[in-house]
């Protein structure tokens, strides 16, 4: 999973790829969960996305913000371990 800010620090947009099963090209995935919470107030956006998904935009952010990014994957038997990334928003750009 990798994230950026973007929209001058007003947004987030996080990227991934989906774990393949050992020795195929075809994922058990079925679906992801992302969620968004901010550190310093009560900001927590949560979606579930389908499987074909790979990216995601989190917009009207506040600048100068840290931010905890939390994904996982669900497949029939339930959700995998969650890949985490925290990021701070800046004007213009984002510090991991």
């Amino acid at each position: 999973m990798t994230a950026e800010a973007i929209k001058c620090g007003h947004a987030i947009k996080v990227e991934w790829l989906p774990r393949l099963k050992e020795n195929s090209r075809i994922s058990s995935v079925s679906g992801y969960e992302l969620l968004l919470t901010s550190q310093s107030d009560s900001i927590h956006q949560a979606f579930n996305l389908s499987r074909e998904v790979r990216s995601h935009e989190f917009h009207g952010l506040k600048v100068n913000t840290v931010y905890k990014l939390n994904l996982r994957a669900k497949n029939f038997d339930g959700f995998g371990l969650s890949a985490e990334e925290q990021i701070k928003t800046t004007a213009g750009k984002a510090k991991k």
